[in-house]
């Protein structure tokens, strides 16, 4: 075992590649966290912000057109809808009859920098959580499989993991992920590991390790959550199939037994009750029982099973629930050997009033509240709903007034509702009741994903015209970030009034357009080359680009040219150049017809009569000349289904 931060380990599995997508599953869910933690590895680490507001704007902006590269599967009936999330990241509640929602998984496809793709896998015990990735103690394992090492073991349980997970919602990730692995051949099993998937108790956990003919003499159990019975029978006869077993007691800040005393009393005839192996104290910095550490506790949260040569970590507690009905996941690592992980037999005299269970499983009768998968498309106004129940879904507007009903049959329901815009702009959650045979539910928040986020309307202000041509010309999504963090700290009047004194174009001299013309002319004509070659090798970003709200989006530089305020009023030679290019670009993407458009030849026309223009010599010979050389003929963008 490696001592290390959940953090440090996503890092070294996912190197210096490129995070293409990544899907992860979770019981207990902080979307604020995942967000603001969590996605910053995925993107490759960037330097960010400390003050959250601006973190997320930079964050929007680094992940630009990323539709269905990101999604989350959580236990919908323990989500606590206080913390919405903001981003573009597809959530998908999961409800398990009579059971859990319980595994904790990643799946991230990466590339290398010769385009060779790849899998990282990694099932654990850490929720996505503050307290999961920084707090507790929590143990994870990683795996890589690519299409020239793909054991089977473990490629076709991942397989299943997906399907099930595209049963529950069809995630356009999960989708991309199930399309890569189907073109993988399973090769060999893996020889020292195996990948568990329990699918809501289709594979026991103790069936699939009967499956995997491991050794019965001792046993080693961490466990921070048990069965309610002490003698519970599936649970002693998993236990009593061992010739010698030990379980670690888990202990509060205090030192005391997080279990009651009928519950240890009760497990002694079948287990030996250990501390932790000095060994394990010393690499993992754990204070000793007897020490009173107060300051360097951590509450144990690792699910580990050890025998003589094998160990499984995962999500699996010591309980009936875990073991036979719950979703659940983890590694079995065979040929490990090396040191025990437990201990002396230790002693207590100071118990838990109350025995630590797993949140109790609400029961899914006809009035609870199903899992149902919302989602917002911004580009369309419209929203869709799925959900494996029949019923209807009732969604109250803020004043808490009925806004709109869905009858849902199994399928997906799509409908236009421009109505929730407003309030999607403020918060993804919102106010739903589900009735069903006559019956209605006790009203909740419900999470609405959100796509093309881009189209929603910027909390920022305009970008000085100048501004948005220096980050074209860049085109780096680093400069973006930082040009946006810019803009949330004078929104939020964390910088100085001559922050955005970034004007990189020279201003316009006294003695007419003409003297500065040429020096505009490549700039701007640089700016908007690189983004037409952006657009040429990065097709999926012409919607941020021409459909978008965001600031260096077209509708964001039509805003730039509308602020004529001191810094930020630009010329009319780089507004001019600057509109004959998004003309360009509009007609080459098929965007011709559109309302931006009809905006931007108006402005045309609107320069071409201002005093500047009318000053100048030869103004109509200038203007056919200008159009002749900057715009080059364009022929529309083909759509990629033309040859099929």
């Amino acid at each position: 075992m490696k001592h290390m931060t959940i953090s440090e380990g996503f890092r070294e599995a996912i190197g210096e590649r490129r995070v293409e997508r990544a899907f992860f599953s979770t019981y207990c869910l902080e979307p604020d966290f995942f967000e603001l933690e969590v996605l910053p590895l995925m993107l490759g680490t960037p330097a960010l912000s400390t003050a959250e507001s601006i973190r997320y704007h930079q964050l929007q902006s680094l992940m630009g057109a990323s539709r269905g590269r990101f999604g989350v599967a959580y236990d919908a009936p323990v989500f606590a809808p206080t913390l919405a999330p903001r981003l573009e990241v597809d959530y998908l509640p999961v409800q398990v009859d009579g059971a859990c929602h319980h595994a904790k998984l990643a799946v991230i496809e990466v590339v290398d920098t010769d385009g060779n793709h790849a899998v990282i896998l990694c099932a654990g015990s850490f929720n996505l959580t503050k307290a999961g990735w920084w707090e507790n103690i929590e143990v994870g394992h990683w795996v890589e499989l690519s299409a020239a090492d793909a054991p089977a073991n473990i490629l076709k349980p991942l397989r299943e993991a997906i399907d099930y997970y595209l049963a529950q919602g069809e995630l356009p990730v999960l989708l991309d992920l199930r399309q890569l692995l189907s073109t993988w051949k399973a090769g060999r099993d893996h020889r020292r590991c195996s990948f568990y998937f329990s699918g809501a108790g289709k594979r026991s956990f103790t069936g699939f390790l009967r499956s995997e003919s491991i050794s019965h003499g001792i046993l080693e159990v961490v466990s921070p959550y048990f069965a309610e019975d002490s003698n519970n029978a599936r649970v002693a006869k998993f236990l009593d199939s061992f010739d010698e077993v030990s379980v670690l007691l888990p202990r509060d800040a205090a030192q005391d037994a997080t279990v009651t005393e009928a519950f240890y009393t009760g497990l002694n005839d079948r287990v030996f009750w250990c501390d932790w192996a000095p060994k394990v104290k010393k690499e993992f910095k754990l204070p000793a029982a007897e020490s009173g550490e107060e300051r360097a506790y951590r509450k144990l949260h690792a699910k580990i099973y050890a025998g003589d040569d094998w160990r499984f970590v995962g999500s699996v507690n010591l309980s009936y629930k875990a073991m036979f009905a719950n979703v659940e996941a983890g590694f079995l690592l065979t040929g490990v050997g090396g040191y025990r992980l437990l201990g002396k037999e230790t002693q207590t005299e100071r118990f838990a009033d109350v025995l630590p269970v797993e949140a109790p499983c609400p029961n899914t009768g006809s009035t609870t509240f199903p899992a149902v998968f919302l989602v917002f498309d911004w580009h369309t106004e419209s929203l869709e709903a799925s959900c494996q129940r029949s019923g209807t879904l009732i969604l109250h507007d803020k004043e808490g007034l009925e806004a709109l009903r869905m009858p849902l049959h199994g399928e997906t329901l799509q409908v236009l509702a421009p109505c929730f815009r407003e309030h999607l702009r403020r918060s993804s959650l919102v106010r739903a009741r589900w009735e069903q045979d006559g019956k209605s539910s006790t009203p909740r928040d419900v999470l609405v994903s959100q796509r093309h986020v881009y189209c929603r309307p910027s909390a920022l202000p305009p970008m000085s015209l100048a501004e948005v041509l220096r980050i074209l010309q860049g085109m780096h999504p680093t400069q973006r970030a930082a040009a946006f963090s810019q803009l949330a700290g004078r929104a939020l009047r964390l910088a100085p009034a001559d922050i955005d004194s970034v004007e990189f174009l020279p201003p316009q001299p006294a003695s007419g357009v003409e003297t500065t013309f040429f020096a505009e002319f490549s700039q701007v004509n640089a700016a908007f080359w690189q983004l037409k070659q952006r657009l040429k090798e990065h097709p999926a970003e012409v919607g941020y680009y021409l459909d978008g709200e965001a600031p260096d989006s077209l509708r964001g530089i039509l805003r730039a040219m509308a602020d004529t305020t001191a810094g930020a009023a630009s010329t009319p030679v780089v507004r001019y150049l600057s509109l004959l290019s998004m003309s360009e670009l509009l007609d080459l993407h098929g965007r011709g017809d559109s309302m931006p458009a009809d905006r931007v030849r108006e402005l045309i026309a609107h320069e071409e009569n201002s005093t500047a223009f009318n000053a100048m010599t030869d103004k109509d010979k200038f203007l056919e000349w200008i159009k002749r050389m900057f715009v080059l003929p364009v022929s529309p963008a083909r759509s990629s289904h033309a040859d099929n």
